[in-house]
This record gives structure tokens, sequence and C-alpha cells, in this order.
């Protein structure tokens, strides 16, 4: 039985008629204190409702995506509750390398390898830990989980959103990685958090989850075609071979002139909102059936 440790509230603040609060908790799996922020819409005060999880992209917190994206007004607008998580384990005794391998650089796996495998398992903090800790301690939401989101963030929200569809009915990405198994800084941060067999990298390469058939969720997914890393390191042509070969449904869309940026993201956020809303929206209805 897994232990829930509940989370402190340690800053509390009004925004877009609803409230932001930041919470701390002890990780079992990560082994410090994990940060992360909630949105509660207006409806909270009457009804529940669904609830988004985004993952940030290399060295983002959570303030990152609250603060630059616009995505309190779309919430607040939409109904829909967002957990905003930290990208990495942080503290005095995180490790990290001279070539900026480890804090704040995650890629949301539960690392095998020593010294980061005490730390580094936001894998299964994600998938595991954090929404135990959300339907036990904020009554405010449904248990209809949506995730997604931005560079290496993406790439956490498509690895575990294709793991575990029981838990994330709703997926999307902006700019992920998505074959970090064929990309050198895939290779990089993966020979050092899982060792150099490559058979073991699979459960973090969303194109080989695709391949699998680990499940159908649909996926909708934003690309900037000035995004530096698109053509070396994203390998988002990989994924629309994959999927189009495993008919599994994806939407690409391909910006003309967006870069790498939260400009990006915020132009295009209330697409991924529309899409998490009316999938969670109609699981919600169902299962009240």
């Amino acid at each position: 039985v897994m232990t829930i440790n509940p989370a402190r509230l340690t800053h509390h603040c009004r925004a877009d008629s609803g409230c932001l609060n930041t919470f701390e908790h002890d990780s079992d799996h990560c082994h410090c204190t994990m940060q992360f922020q909630v949105f509660f819409p207006p409806q909270t005060e009457k009804h529940k409702v669904p609830v988004l999880f985004w993952l940030g992209d290399e060295h983002h917190t959570p303030e990152d995506f609250m603060q630059k994206s616009g995505i309190l007004k779309l919430a607040a607008e939409y109904g829909i509750g967002i957990v905003a998580v930290d990208s990495s384990p942080k503290g005095n005794n995180i490790p990290i390398t001279e070539d900026g391998i480890g804090e704040g650089l995650s890629y949301y796996v539960d690392a095998t390898q020593t010294p980061w495998s005490y730390y580094f398992n936001m894998y299964s903090y994600i998938s595991q830990e954090l929404p135990a800790l959300i339907r036990n301690q904020f009554p405010q939401f449904l248990k209809s989980y949506g995730i997604s989101g931005f560079g290496m963030g993406g790439h956490g929200a498509l690895t575990i959103g294709l793991r575990h569809p029981d838990i994330f009915s709703s997926l999307s990405a902006f700019a992920p990685m998505c074959n970090p198994k064929q990309c050198s800084k895939g290779i990089h941060a993966l020979s050092y958090y899982l060792g150099t067999d490559r058979d073991n990298w699979d459960a973090y390469d969303s194109v080989t989850l695709v391949n699998q058939a680990q499940c159908k969720t649909p996926i909708l997914l934003d690309q900037g075609l000035q995004d530096e890393a698109l053509s070396k390191q994203l390998n988002t042509k990989n994924l629309e071979v994959a999927c189009t070969t495993n008919q599994h449904p994806l939407e690409v869309n391909f910006r003309a002139g967006y870069d790498h940026s939260y400009y990006f993201v915020s132009t295009f956020l209330e697409n991924h909102i529309q899409h998490h809303y009316q999938a969670l929206s109609h699981l919600s209805m169902a299962n009240s059936a």
C-alpha cells in the first residue's frame, strides 16, 4: 500500500475568479520535498471539475506555466482544474553533472542508475503518487484526469499518458521529443538515467509505445516550425508514421513562424484545453449516468 504524504499549503492567492495555491509535500518516490501548484477555477465553488496535469520543460517550475501561458483565464472559462508539476526533484542533495544532467532535467523517467535512482523517479511520482494525493486531498476535483506538457514535459506527458490510459483519459503535447531513442539529447539523458541497454529505454519512447499499441488515447500535438530542435531532436514525423501505421488517433499542427517558447504555447493553448475538456467532461457525464 502506497503511503500518501499530505500536501502543505505554502502560498495562496486569487486569480481569474479562482484560487491559485502552491503546495509542497514529502515525496516517497523522489525522496525530497516536491512542489506543485493547483488552480481551482470558480466552478469548484458549486461542483466538482475535471483536472489537467501539466508537465514543464527543462528547468521549468510550476510558476512558469501558470504565469506565462494564459492558462488561468482559460481554466476559469472552461471550468477545469490545473495541477502544474515541477520538472524534476530539487534540493541540495540532488546530483548534477557538468553537462547539465540532473536537477531540472528529469526526462520524467524512473532512473535505474546510481546516483540518479534514489531521487529521479518522476515517472512513478506523476503516474502514481501525485494522482493519489490529488484524489485524497482535493474533493473539488473529479477523477477525470488529462495530461499535457511542453518540450521535455511534452515527452513526459506522451509516455505517461500512453502507458496509463486508466489514469489519464486525455492527452496532448507541445513540441515534445517524440523518439528520444533516435536523437542525441535523448540518447545522452537516457544513457545516464537508464544505462546503455537501449531495450530499457522503450518505456520512455513515444514512438516505441505507439508501435507496441499501449493504448488508443487520441493525441493532440502542436509543433512550431521555427523550433531549433525540430529537425534533429524532436522527431515529430516518426510519431506521425507510427500513429498512421498503428491507426492511433493523432492530430499534429505544424505552426509556421513559431519557436520553442511560451509565446507559442499561449497562442494555441485554448485548442488543447478544448481537447481535454471535451474528453474529460464526456467521461464525467458517462460515469455519473
